[in-house]
């Protein structure tokens, strides 16, 4: 029984030992929004790790940050994230009811704007225009509102 217990002592802190150099690595992104128009409503911010649901459907969003709204400057981060693939969406709610007002083309009415500023006049940008990586413990994005 004895000779038994040795190996097995040994593959037991083999594996823990492997398992430990085995995490994900993980980063944090940080978003300057830099043209907030005003201190009205809130700031929505979307991280998406997929293209399914981006830009616009919250339930889609790896994570999200919602906060009120101060006008000029603001920064959200988002930290303990694996290192992939994003795309982000930003929206300024200044009626504070949670959704994206648009006019009858379907032009939003209230600012919004995407990672790598992506911009399409025709329609809101897909998750290949937008994307961008992380793969270092910091990355910035630097998005400006469209109104």
């Amino acid at each position: 029984m004895k000779r038994f217990t040795i190996p097995f002592l040994f593959l037991g802190v083999l594996l823990l030992v492997c398992g430990a150099g085995a995490q994900a690595q993980t980063g944090k992104i940080t978003v300057h929004i830099e043209t907030v128009k005003s201190g009205q409503g809130q700031i929505g911010v979307l991280l998406f790790n997929q293209a399914k649901g981006f830009p616009g459907e919250n339930q889609s969003a790896y994570r999200e940050a919602l906060l009120p709204a101060k006008k000029g400057k603001m920064t959200v981060t988002f930290e303990d994230l694996p290192y992939g693939t994003y795309a982000i969406t930003i929206l300024h709610d200044e009626n504070g009811n949670l959704k994206v007002d648009a006019n009858f083309l379907g032009i939003p009415k209230e600012g919004y704007g995407f990672s790598n500023n992506a911009r399409n006049l025709f329609r809101a940008p897909k998750f290949e225009e937008a994307k961008f990586e992380l793969k270092q413990p910091q990355v910035t994005q630097r998005i400006d509102f469209i109104y």
